[in-house]
Formats: C-alpha cells, structure tokens, sequence
C-alpha cells in the first residue's frame, strides 16, 4: 500500500513543481537503476535474453511510469490513484490473452 500510493503522491507533487515528465522519471529510473546495479553485476539477467529485458524496462517500467505521470499532469492524485492500480490487473489479463501467453 505504501509503495503504490507512494508512487502516486510523489509523482503528483513533482508535476506541481518545475520537473517534467522526463525529469521525474530519469529521477524514478536513474536512482533505481544505480541502487539495484549491484543486484544486475552479480546475477546477470536471470535467463531472460538481452531483448525480452530491454523490452520490459521500456515498457514495463519506462512506459508505465510515463503513462502514469501524463495522466497525473490532467487529474487529480485521487482519480489516477483509482484508475491506475484498478485497472492494473485487468489490462496485464487482456494484454496475456492478446499476446497468447494464457488462455
């Protein structure tokens, strides 16, 4: 609960100020990716292959987080904070039967 509203406060605050979107996420990413660089060094990618991992740092976090804050720019905290973790489930479902990776 923490981290989801977490994410929704301080990504809302840091639209009221001077950052941008890119601003905020090279923030979000960029102190992400130094304190889990480490964690990367010792256990390589875990199998996934160089592609499937880029893939899933451009969409699943770069995208969603981009998607989140433009959304975050037009409505209030509250409305993002609903719409995005409730229909966060939903569209992980369609878009794993979309794909065909479950039935």
């Amino acid at each position: 609960m923490s981290l989801f509203s977490g994410f929704v406060l301080l990504s809302r605050l840091g639209l009221s100020t001077t950052l941008s979107l890119p601003d905020i996420a090279a923030l979000r990413f960029g102190i992400g990716g130094l304190l889990l660089s480490p964690v990367l060094i010792r256990h390589g990618l875990s199998g996934l292959r160089p592609a499937q991992a880029a893939g899933l740092a451009v969409l699943g976090g770069l995208g969603f987080a981009l998607f989140a804050y433009a959304g975050f720019a037009l409505a209030p905290a509250a409305h993002g904070a609903i719409l995005l973790h409730g229909t966060l489930a939903l569209t992980t479902a369609v878009l794993l039967r979309v794909l065909g990776g479950h039935p």
